[in-house]
């Protein structure tokens, strides 16, 4: 009888593997159709899928072939802050004083101290205003000190690189991710600009021309240029004149001017509330009476919208916090990458191909192969954050970064997707759920000089598609 229980085994692990190459063989075949028809060449794209629960992948092609990700990383950098910090965790803004509440007074100087909180919306400052409010706070009679000491060697005070919202740095004291909506309203052949939040000391130049053309993208050529110094913005070059209205949304002041003016401005529109016309940097010390003690969004929902929307200046966040030393009671970048390489390496995911930098994707140096990225998918699954980590990825064609793809195809929800992209870059990564009720780990990248973006992505939605429907 064990004889054939034996030989009973042995077949069935012979079909198994039978089926399995042929399905590898049908996949590879489909797949170099595709890439023919959308003319990309093999050698420019990386493609590895693998059964959750099981060890050896079902496609793979050029699978250890170092290359740039994009943001496609960041399901290392998601991951990464998931088991380390947990997901209940949450970031403090923390509010002091060295005085004394009178009446409706605040007799004493107001400190702030800010720890990093990526998500700290306009929102979240009307409900701390009201907070003070609660207190009795209407009026602040000393000065405003502000701590951003808590990240070290971020871009305090510094000239933004670019003024473009996927760009901004971390900074301890971030606030709406310093974005301002500038509103371009066109009448009588002249544009009007108002921008939001109004924040006073924000002055605009106005050298903007009106045109004649058709109000499409190519003919809106707008230029807006900072002098931080005086805390004024330029806004220059041509918009035609039907375009009526138009809205230019970029990053402007550096974060602890823009927190300031910002909780400023929503203080003294609440109730004709008063507070300083300017604040200084101080480091806190002790001895200060503690007022308020924000609390932000826990660390799950922070990893949803980071991989949803791909925001750069969440992930950089996220290994910032992972990197807080006790011991300097500050957080650092490179201890954050150090400990989430270290995780990895613990738990057998790291490999020479694994360079995150700063847990973004937009560094050019940084470097993965899409066999790392379904080793680490693989693992995720299994684990206790696997929810978190699972809701955070976009629902292809859906939300997220890829509400606008996927148009010609009906997944069915069957996709939970992170994309990347670069000038030379297209990439997913993420979960597919095929109709036969099997989940596999999927990564791609495809990288070339000029490549052709559409041509890329309709590549790996072709893939994506093949997998969910014929598995």
């Amino acid at each position: 009888m064990y004889s054939h229980l034996l030989i009973l085994s042995l077949l069935c692990s012979l079909w198994f593997n039978l089926h399995a190459s042929t399905n590898k063989e049908r996949l590879t075949n489909q797949i170099d159709i595709i890439l023919a028809k959308n003319e990309i060449k093999k050698a420019n794209l990386s493609v590895s899928l693998q059964n959750v629960s099981h060890d050896n992948p079902l496609i793979s092609i050029n699978s250890q072939q170092q290359r740039h990700p994009a943001s496609v990383i960041k399901i290392i950098t998601t991951l990464g802050a998931l088991e380390i910090l947990g997901p209940n965790y949450y970031w403090e803004t923390l509010f002091f004083t060295d005085g004394i509440v009178i009446g409706n007074k605040l007799k004493g100087n107001l400190f702030i101290k800010g720890k990093g909180d990526p998500f700290l919306s306009i929102e979240d400052i009307w409900k701390i205003v009201y907070e003070f409010r609660k207190l009795g706070i209407l009026h602040v009679e000393g000065k405003v000190f502000i701590d951003n000491t808590f990240f070290e060697n971020s871009y305090i005070n510094k000239k933004p690189k670019s003024n473009r919202l996927y760009e901004v740095e971390p900074n301890s004291i971030m606030a709406n991710f310093k974005w301002v909506d500038f509103h371009i309203n066109i009448k009588n052949n002249v544009a009007e600009i108002l921008h939001f939040p109004p924040l006073e000391n924000l002055k605009v130049k106005n050298q903007i021309k009106i045109s004649d053309k058709p109000c499409i993208s190519k003919n809106i050529k707008l230029k807006l240029k900072e002098q931080p110094e005086v805390h004024n913005v330029l806004i220059s070059g041509e918009i035609p004149k039907s375009c009526n209205k138009y809205k230019l949304s970029r990053t402007v002041m550096s974060a602890e001017d823009y927190f300031f003016y910002l909780f400023k401005y929503i203080w003294e529109s609440t109730d004709n509330g008063r507070l300083t016309p300017a604040y200084s940097l101080r480091k806190i010390t002790t001895g200060l009476a503690p007022l308020i003690n924000w609390k932000s969004k826990d660390l799950g929902s922070v990893v949803k919208s980071t991989n949803k929307w791909s925001n750069n200046l969440m992930s950089k966040t996220l290994v910032y916090s992972i990197g807080y030393d006790p011991k300097l009671g500050r957080a650092r970048s490179k201890l954050g990458i150090k400990s989430i390489n270290n995780f990895l390496l613990e738990h057998g995911l790291l490999s020479d191909t694994i360079k995150i930098i700063d847990g973004s994707g937009l560094n050019k140096e940084v470097r993965a192969s899409t066999e790392d990225i379904i080793r680490v998918l693989n693992f995720a699954w299994h684990r206790n954050i696997m929810p978190e980590f699972v809701a955070s990825l976009s629902i292809a064609g859906k939300d997220g970064t890829t509400r606008n793809l996927f148009k010609r195809k009906d997944l069915r929800n069957a996709a939970r997707i992170k994309t990347g992209t670069l000038n030379s870059v297209i990439s997913a990564g993420g979960y597919l759920f095929s109709k036969s009720g099997a989940v596999y780990s999927f990564a791609a990248i495809v990288n070339r000089k000029n490549l052709s973006k559409n041509k890329a992505r309709n590549t790996l939605e072709d893939i994506i598609k093949l997998v969910v429907e014929k598995l």
